[in-house]
């Protein structure tokens, strides 16, 4: 069944980003969890009160709260749209999801403009339109010297083949040197058989991958992360998977990996049961709904706490851009209303101090606001505009953004 989203046409001309290049710019994390709940604590609330609602979770999230009181708070974030593979596109790119050529393909002899859908919206290449090969962020930072990974869900691809190794090629084909921990959930036309049995949340594989990628990282480098948690399926149930079928999709791992500031010398079985401890429940049948998002959340911030922890281990935590984003809102998912559009999301960078950019700004700016801060300049049209002046205090481009700037038009 497809999952329709919004229809998102830019009102606004994009503006022509003129860059200055510098002689290095910083490291990059894009991350975003899968179904994160805006919690009431990120002011102002939006969220429904409840069983499913979003108290903040007890214990806190430590990990989070780091890169909010640390680095940047835009108040004033939305996704272009509010499913999943439609807004990561928009992310990757830079541009609305009616742009991606997949879906002008499939619309080309329609009267009504391209249609927004988890299934029409791919980073593919099409005749006319290279989004995979070459117009999105990751290849154009490929191209020009970093070393690019994705770990964790994409979501972007159709036909990924037969195997593991061919969910990793297909990635990619898409401007990443590195591609690993690749989630098979998301991947239309894959096989069913064993390469990925029992592998429905594995956050410690992912998160494991990623530090790896920081920690082997020699060169600047993005890094894509991420996290399937909170999403279904059920995060209790994934949670008593057996551990040992879920880390390698060769089943060649002897031993789960060990994680500092997340599993930290404990085995995946017992690093699991501390997040049924922490929460209060035993098992999947003894856990209510409020619960279950607990230990979701839990479960993604001990992986934050842990990117964390390796950035600094490998002194890169103060030359990295670690934007942290909600993919879109939870309860109002596929919807156009303000709980499915406007996201959480807060940037560590240390050039930028803390304190909160409270000017409307969009997952299409991501890309471009990434361009500046590298130095580089983007070789296709971008529909999102950079908010680096924002962050530097200039009160022109804050005026801009608050009372000038358009975002966008749903219908």
């Amino acid at each position: 069944m497809k999952v329709f989203s919004l229809i998102w046409f830019a009102l606004c001309a994009s503006k022509q980003m003129m860059l200055v290049a510098s002689q290095q710019g910083p490291n990059f994390i894009i991350m975003q969890p899968d179904d994160l709940p805006f919690y009431d604590e990120w002011f102002p609330p939006i969220e429904a009160d409840g069983d499913t609602g979003s108290g903040f979770p007890d214990e806190g999230l430590p990990g989070l709260t780091f890169l909010r009181e640390n680095g940047l708070e835009l108040k004033q974030a939305y996704t272009t749209s509010s499913a999943c593979g439609t807004s990561r596109f928009s992310t990757m790119t830079g541009r609305y999801p009616a742009r991606s050529g997949r879906s002008r393909s499939i619309n080309q002899n329609e009267p009504t403009p391209s249609v927004v859908s988890i299934e029409t919206v791919k980073l593919m290449d099409i005749p006319g339109y290279p989004d995979c090969s070459s117009d999105n962020m990751a290849a154009v930072l490929q191209s020009n010297g970093y070393r690019t990974g994705m770990v964790g869900k994409w979501h972007l691809s159709r036909n990924v083949g037969d195997s593991y190794q061919d969910a990793v090629d297909k990635v990619q084909e898409c401007g990443f040197s590195f591609a690993d921990a690749v989630y098979h959930e998301n991947m239309q036309d894959a096989d069913d058989g064993t390469w990925h049995e029992g592998r429905s949340h594995n956050l410690e594989w992912i998160t494991y991958e990623a530090i790896d990628f920081i920690k082997a990282s020699d060169q600047q480098f993005l890094l894509y992360l991420n996290p399937t948690v909170p999403h279904s399926p059920n995060v209790a149930d994934a949670l008593e998977l057996d551990c040992s079928l879920t880390l390698d999709p060769t089943f060649n791992l002897p031993n789960p990996p060990n994680i500092e500031g997340m599993t930290n010398d404990l085995t995946c079985e017992e690093y699991r049961q501390t997040l049924f401890d922490r929460v209060g429940c035993t098992g999947p049948d003894d856990c209510s709904n409020r619960e279950r998002q607990t230990l979701g959340a839990y479960w993604f911030d001990d992986s934050v706490k842990a990117i964390i922890q390796a950035l600094e281990d490998s002194d890169n935590l103060d030359n990295t851009f670690f934007l942290f984003q909600m993919d879109h809102g939870r309860i109002g998912k596929n919807t156009n209303w303000e709980i499915g559009t406007r996201v959480a999301s807060f940037v560590h960078y240390p050039p930028f101090g803390s304190g909160t950019l409270d000017v409307p700004t969009s997952v299409i700016d991501i890309a471009a606001t990434v361009f500046e801060l590298a130095g580089i300049s983007s070789h296709y049209a971008l529909d999102g505009e950079s908010w680096v002046d924002v962050a530097n205090g200039d009160s022109s481009a804050e005026m801009y953004f608050r009372n000038e700037r358009c975002l966008s038009l749903n219908t």
